[in-house]
């Protein structure tokens, strides 16, 4: 994973709740698919009816994180933004109500929690020293 110090991210997207988030994370997980498809894969992490899933991707629709395709008398659902993007801003939103800017406990807690690769850890000492420079 390389690191970027750029912000490209959206800033029309709207936040997402945390069940949105679990049917995002099953989208990108199977990358396109009908509701039965998505509702099989969030329901390895939630006990929810294909009606609450439907429910969560028309809201999701509505925010543009999915984009429908009609497909005969059904719809493929297909993410509309990538993960890392998503992520991005999810994680600049948390930078803005770090108090006063004090950033590094937030970001030490997050890496110590991450279970990071080696790669990542990699990717992470390079940017710091980058940004020491």
């Amino acid at each position: 994973m390389k690191i970027s110090k750029k912000r490209d991210s959206d800033p029309g997207m709207k936040e997402l709740s945390p069940a949105e988030w679990k049917v995002m994370n099953a989208l990108w997980t199977i990358g396109q698919g009908a509701l039965g498809e998505i509702h099989a894969a969030a329901e390895r992490h939630q006990d929810w009816s294909p009606e609450t899933v439907k429910t969560l991707l028309r809201r999701l629709v509505v925010k543009g994180y999915v984009r429908t395709q009609r497909v005969g008398s059904s719809f493929l659902y297909l993410p509309n933004k990538p993960a890392a993007t998503v992520l991005k801003k999810a994680g600049e939103t948390l930078i803005g109500y770090a108090i006063d800017g004090t950033v590094a406990p937030l970001m030490a807690h997050i890496i110590k929690c991450g279970k990071l690769t080696c790669d990542e850890l990699r990717s992470l000492r390079e940017l710091l020293e980058e940004l020491t420079e």
